[in-house]
């Protein structure tokens, strides 16, 4: 089995709330701005009625909840060096139902279904399995595998219940999530030479360039077509030679920063409606909530992130107009870009 060309992703159970109700039939809806992962070399939509909660810090995994929290999807991508065949699909299985049948044993779960191979021409491989944990609660969990583009994409449904049809619309959801799923043009870092960064901006975004590193360095925007109003603004401060050394410092100017936000709103001709409040992330130096108003009068949430990098402060804010459908999910794409900015010799 070592020869298998690819690493199998098994969701293992976990702890979920009871189911309460049936979730729709899953929909996608045409309109929806493509969710990207893996710095955009895969795409898909998420279906109507699911929210992002959580998305890895490489940028390659995303969690997802129904909004009426019954169930649960989760998507990783994993790049893959070489061609993975349909052979591949029944060796993949072996391995996987092995894992589900020690992990079920090891965490005294019984085994009510499966785990099965189910038939979907769509996908690679999909295997079913229904357990219940020794907590009393069943949980029915669908693994679908798909190639897409140069990535092997791994799709986990969980559905904390015992209603077959709650339990398919589930997975149903997560079948629709990945059968959306196409191959992304992948990332392309833009230098600012000023600065002294690299910004991998969303795939496709437009770009409005300044490379000011006492000032604006760029404004990016989505692409004509898919523009939905959500904007990610860098801005920049160079960190003085004391400060690089003197936390109390660089926290005097990251404050200067925060202050200047109620003044100088990130978009031009939009005022502050709400003060920047802290927002905790562990994985940035500072992180601040507000919400302003555009010159064209939309509501938006603006969450803006600070990081030193090289010899610079940089302020990365993303801009979500209120009415926003996944806010949550808007803000995980601008997370990934302000974690990925690095220096130019790097």
């Amino acid at each position: 089995m070592s020869a298998l060309p690819l690493t199998i992703l098994i969701l293992l159970l976990a702890g979920a709330p009871h189911a309460t109700s049936t979730p729709a039939a899953a929909t996608t809806s045409p309109s929806a701005p493509l969710v990207q992962l893996d710095a955009g070399r895969v795409r898909y939509a998420v279906p109507v009625g699911w929210t992002e909660v959580r998305r890895a810090d490489n940028g390659t995994s995303a969690r997802y909840e129904s909004d009426d929290g019954v169930g649960t999807v989760t998507v990783t991508v994993t790049p893959q060096a070489e061609v993975v065949g349909p052979d591949a699909a029944e060796r993949m299985f072996v391995i996987i139902r092995k894992r589900i049948r020690e992990a079920a044993e090891n965490g005294n779960n019984e085994l009510l279904l499966g785990p099965r191979m189910e038939p979907d021409e769509r996908f690679l491989l999909s295997v079913h399995d229904r357990q219940r944990t020794r907590e009393g609660r069943v949980v029915d969990r669908v693994q679908m595998y798909r190639r897409v583009g140069t990535s092997m994409i791994h799709v986990a449904a969980n559905a904390p219940t015992e209603d077959e049809a709650a339990a398919r619309a589930v997975h149903d959801a997560a079948r629709a999530l990945l059968d959306s799923a196409r191959p992304g043009p992948g990332p392309r870092p833009r230098a600012y030479a000023k600065t002294g960064v690299k910004i991998i901006p969303p795939t496709e975004w437009t770009e409005e360039r300044h490379d000011d590193p006492n000032g604006l360095v760029a404004t990016f925007r989505p692409p004509d077509g898919a523009d939905d109003g959500r904007r990610l603004v860098v801005r920049s401060r160079v960190l003085p030679k004391l400060a690089r050394a003197d936390v109390a410092r660089r926290d005097a100017l990251v404050q200067t920063m925060v202050t200047a936000e109620l003044t100088t709103p990130p978009l031009p001709g939009a005022r502050m409606t709400g003060a920047p409040e802290p927002a905790e992330d562990a994985r940035f130096l500072r992180s601040t909530r507000a919400t302003l108003t555009s010159a064209s009068g939309v509501a938006c949430r603006v969450t803006t992130r600070y990081r030193v990098v090289g010899e610079v402060v940089l302020a990365v804010s993303s801009v979500v107009p209120a009415a926003h459908p996944d806010p949550e999910s808007a803000d995980h794409e601008a997370d990934a870009v302000a974690l990925g900015i690095e220096t130019l010799d790097r």
